[in-house]
């Protein structure tokens, strides 16, 4: 009777761990988890924007401020910084800490227009040029 019970339980036991996929076997390799990576760097078009977006979720206005140049692709002066933080502000508000759901970019004239798609509803389109090796957001305005 004793070694009835135990070959049930071993049975319920690997029916239970057969149906929980804990390790994804790809080819030889055993993979926990696909991570995708996101860039942030102002090195691309897309990662200044991420990292634009990255800084205001941060409450960092000030710093993100100084990923904005002019269209005449001349950055800005302290002042027109500071002065810029109000807007800024209000794209952070619009923005509210949602996830961005869909990118898209495309480009004419080493200018690239980027939409980014918050929360599936609120677009906004952001407008990136290089200047001395590095991408700005030259401007910005919701759809």
């Amino acid at each position: 009777m004793k070694r009835f019970l135990f070959i049930v339980l071993i049975i319920i036991g690997l029916y239970n761990l057969s149906g929980c996929e804990l390790f994804v076997i790809k080819g030889k390799k055993i993979i926990i988890e696909d991570t995708i990576t996101t860039d942030y760097s102002v090195n691309s078009p897309i990662g200044i924007v991420n990292l634009f977006i990255s800084e205001l979720n941060n409450n960092n206005v000030l710093a993100a401020t100084e990923l904005l140049a002019k269209d005449n692709k001349s950055l800005y002066s302290v002042n027109e910084k500071y002065d810029l933080t109000g807007d800024v502000s209000r794209l952070k508000r619009y923005i509210n800490n949602d996830e961005i759901t869909n990118q898209s970019i495309s480009s004419s004239d080493n200018k690239y227009s980027i939409e980014i798609e918050v929360a599936y509803f609120k677009k906004i389109i952001f407008e990136v040029q290089e200047i001395n090796k590095r991408f700005y957001i030259t401007n910005y305005y919701n759809k």
